[in-house]
């Protein structure tokens, strides 16, 4: 099958819509594949990047914390 032409393209993609079971827009899959879907899925890494900045994050506002007090009472 030649896809090159928008012609053939187009029509392509009527015949896959119009298939019984095709994918329509805007409508949602079957329960079943929707659930076939979350389980093949793997748990994500843990991100290390966003908890090392985190961790950066909450000693600088401690540092700070620690010296304006240090600072007022001085």
């Amino acid at each position: 099958m030649d896809m090159s032409s928008p012609k053939n393209l187009t029509s392509t993609i009527t015949h896959l819509r119009d298939r019984e079971g095709g994918f329509q827009v805007g409508s949602t899959p079957p329960e079943g594949q929707n659930k076939a879907r979350r389980k093949s899925e793997r748990a994500s890494a843990p991100d290390y990047f966003l908890f090392f900045a985190r961790l950066l994050l909450g000693i600088a506002v401690i540092c700070q914390i620690l010296l304006l007090l240090w600072m007022d009472l001085r």
